[in-house]
């Protein structure tokens, strides 16, 4: 069952059609026809229409809660003028302290006489008649320093104050919509803090400057929830959006909305995971990954630290595949039992090293021997690893010159190869030059090709994907000269056409 709209009125309605149906419908409310797929198309641009009117009428309701906020600190002003006021009656105490009364409240607290005035100075109490409480140290008739508000209606200020103002703490605030708890700044939210609406919507997270900026979560009324990376009171960064209905949506947000080009995943409660594109916020392509596959073959795992897609073999990650962290960095590589283990890039998306990228051999999830690293500026740099990870030395190459850590070796069928050597066997990344005009560009094992590479036809095709000691096994993405690509799998250089082919073959890269 899945849910479709009519085309032209407001009927909605459940069809056990699939999408691909050429059947016609006829709406039982207003009696027109349409296609199977343009009524649930329909439905699409009606759900997605009312997330955005959703999405606007939350605007609306922050909105307001700065017109009220301000509002409260305008009434805040009011009352701190208070406190200058002329006494009625002044008293000393046993203690020593002294006691003013005004007309709105009484003073508790230390005193000096300024141009023949009495003025608060020191440590002491401001008790309003309509329960407010304002206590620390005061300057010049206003708090000044560590001091503290509590007021009637269980709002609060505590923090650094200056000349009667709050400049630093915690606060408590209530407006109109909702109530403030937690870090300001120079009167701004800024830092952790809680915003609950009275429409039951609530913020929990970090601020900057009066807006949600940082990492948050945000809860809404209808049972929805995003949790994520916020910038100026908008979704940005990475983020996972959940659904009432228990899916969830892992995303790339700018200014509150997903990123076109990079893909989103979404996950439903039936174990179904697709790959989604969005374009100015609308989706604009969709596609079902596989995740029960059971033997060779690209499957998708969620772990707590990322994503990954590749080769699952007895329950484990076994084979060739992508790793995406949640922090940016990516893996593309071979793993054994669930750890990096062979040949493999390691993309750096975060701190300092964004945008570098590393290439060598990994041992239980800790590069060892030699590897390139390749900084985003073009330099390239020669490394070597210890058995534990260590680095024990490195150079910075010529990118125009063959260096000592490659090697050119010509064959006598006219062959060439570019790379590694080790042991006098070719060892790690090279290119392998055919004399008929075809080329390998990957890694290499004992002589042969093993790992991940690329390898490039005369005819201008090329297929990229794990080779084990010299022969293509497992899956391959081969992309044809006029950009057209299709998903191969192969088992020791035989193309295998089996049901697992038929599952995988939708699965082409984009």
């Amino acid at each position: 069952m899945a849910n479709a709209k009519c085309v032209k009125c407001t009927a909605l309605f459940e069809l056990k059609y699939a999408k691909t149906s050429t059947a016609l419908l006829q709406c039982p409310k207003c009696g027109n026809k349409a296609s199977v797929k343009a009524c649930y198309d329909e439905y699409e641009r009606y759900k997605k229409q009312k997330e955005n009117d959703s999405i606007k009428k939350r605007e609306l309701e922050l909105k307001k809660k700065e017109e009220e906020l301000k509002r409260k600190e305008e009434e805040l002003k009011k009352k701190e003028e208070t406190q200058k006021q002329v006494a009625k009656k002044v008293e000393l105490k046993k203690d020593g302290t002294t006691q003013i009364v005004y007309k709105d409240g009484i003073y508790t607290g230390s005193v000096i006489v300024l141009n023949g005035k009495r003025v608060r100075q020191g440590k002491g109490t401001y008790k309003s008649n309509d329960g407010d409480t304002f206590k620390g140290t005061w300057e010049n008739d206003l708090l000044e320093g560590e001091c503290e508000q509590l007021f009637s209606d269980g709002c609060y200020n505590a923090g650094t104050f200056k000349k009667g103002k709050l400049v630093s703490g915690k606060t408590k605030r209530k407006f109109a919509n909702g109530i403030y708890v937690g870090d300001i700044v120079n009167g701004l939210f800024d830092g952790k803090g809680k915003i609950t609406l009275n429409t039951n919507q609530v913020y929990e997270g970090e601020f900057s400057k009066g807006k949600r900026s940082g990492e948050g979560t945000c809860s809404y009324p209808n049972g929805e929830k995003y949790k994520g990376s916020w910038l100026n009171d908008m979704r940005e960064g990475k983020g996972t959006y959940y659904y009432a209905g228990g899916q969830r949506e892992e995303a790339t947000w700018h200014e509150g909305r997903q990123i076109s080009n990079v893909p989103t995943y979404y996950y439903d409660t039936n174990g179904i995971i697709e790959e989604r594109y969005y374009e100015n916020g609308k989706l604009i392509k969709k596609k079902a990954l596989n995740k029960n596959t059971a033997r060779i073959g690209q499957v998708v795992v969620k772990t707590k630290s990322g994503l990954f897609i590749g080769d699952v073999r007895g329950g484990k990650i076994n084979g060739v595949g992508t790793y995406y962290y949640e922090n940016g960095d990516i893996y593309e590589g071979s793993f054994r039992d669930n750890i990096i283990d062979g040949n493999g890039v390691y993309h750096f998306g975060s701190g300092d090293k964004k945008g570098d990228r590393q290439e060598g051999s990994y041992v239980k999830n800790v590069i060892v021997g030699q590897a390139f690293y390749y900084y985003k500026d073009g330099r390239i740099e020669s490394r070597v690893y210890n058995p534990q990870g260590k680095l024990i030395g490195k150079k910075l190459l010529n990118v125009n010159t063959i260096e000592p850590d490659q090697r050119v070796v010509t064959f006598s069928n006219g062959d060439i190869y570019v790379g590694q050597v080790m042991d006098g066997e070719r060892c790690g990344k090279g290119t392998y030059y055919f004399a008929n005009g075809e080329r390998y560009e990957g890694f290499f094992r004992n002589n042969n090709r093993h790992g991940v590479g690329t390898y490039f036809y005369t005819n201008g095709d090329f297929e990229r994907g794990s080779f084990e000691s010299g022969k293509k096994n497992g899956p391959f993405i081969y992309t044809f000269s006029n950009g057209k690509k299709e998903n191969r799998v192969y088992l020791r250089d035989k193309l295998t056409v089996d049901s697992l082919y038929d599952r995988l073959k939708d699965w082409a890269e984009i």
